[in-house]
């Protein structure tokens, strides 16, 4: 290992994969915790705009949170420096749309009512095609089964991982609400990662 980093430790994949996640619910949340603060003032953290972009974030990195805790089966472990990593890159994520949100926008280039409901509908799609396959690969193997089973049901005969294609659509939704380059830098960031897995 380079730099005295020791690239063999391993934690629980439960315990890994929440902390993949929920640091980018707080991040999210952070602006909302400081509404008593000098930093943002209540109209900018109170904004429609704002407040839907962060629930959404918060909503999706939540959704990952739950998901680890009580529907994915794990065995085995993790490696640390790769949960430190993408947790980085997770929390990164949620603070620049978080940012975008409050700071990014003038009010008169916001977007609309209209283009809001349209994100909001592709990423709920999103986020409820992603959880309908993790409930299907969940409950792949029968109790005690270790082999390795072909996924069936939902769109596996048709895409290899609808379970990436469906999180992509929820990246999809949030940068149509977004509405920033931002948002869609993000989601060919998030297309990129997803694609190379």
């Amino acid at each position: 290992a380079s730099a005295g980093v020791d690239r063999s430790i391993e934690m629980p994949s439960r315990v890994g994969m929440f902390f993949l996640y929920f640091p980018a619910v707080i991040v999210a949340q952070i602006p909302n915790f400081m509404a008593d603060s000098q930093l943002l003032s209540p109209a900018q953290i109170a904004h429609p705009y704002a407040q839907r972009v962060i629930w959404l974030v918060t909503a999706h990195f939540s959704k990952r949170t739950l998901e680890v805790l009580f529907l994915h089966k794990y065995s085995g472990g993790i490696n640390l420096v790769s949960v430190i990593l993408i947790s980085t890159l997770y929390m990164i994520s949620a603070a620049l749309l978080t940012a975008t949100a409050l700071f990014g926008m003038p009010e008169g280039v916001r977007p609309g009512q209209t283009q809001s409901l349209v994100g909001v509908g592709v990423f709920a799609v999103g986020s409820l095609g992603n959880l309908y396959h993790h409930y299907l690969l969940a409950h792949l193997r029968k109790p005690g089964e270790t082999g390795y089973k072909l996924p069936r049901g939902g769109m596996f005969g048709w895409i290899c991982c609808p379970h990436y294609f469906f999180e992509l659509v929820a990246w999809l939704g949030a940068a149509i609400v977004s509405a920033h380059a931002t948002g869609w830098i993000l989601l060919v960031c998030f297309t990129s990662y997803l694609g190379g897995r």
